[in-house]
């Protein structure tokens, strides 16, 4: 799936087209958020 995401350039979503770096840059931070969300709490 990650490879048909990078390849069209964008994903779809409920909120229209997001593109590629967008998403990955989220997927990406998302696990060191949750983990600082984590560590604060």
């Amino acid at each position: 799936m990650t490879y048909t995401v990078w390849m069209s350039g964008s994903t779809a979503t409920p909120h229209g087209y997001v593109p590629t770096a967008t998403v990955a840059v989220t997927v990406c931070a998302f696990p060191s958020i949750t983990h600082s969300v984590a560590s604060l709490s």
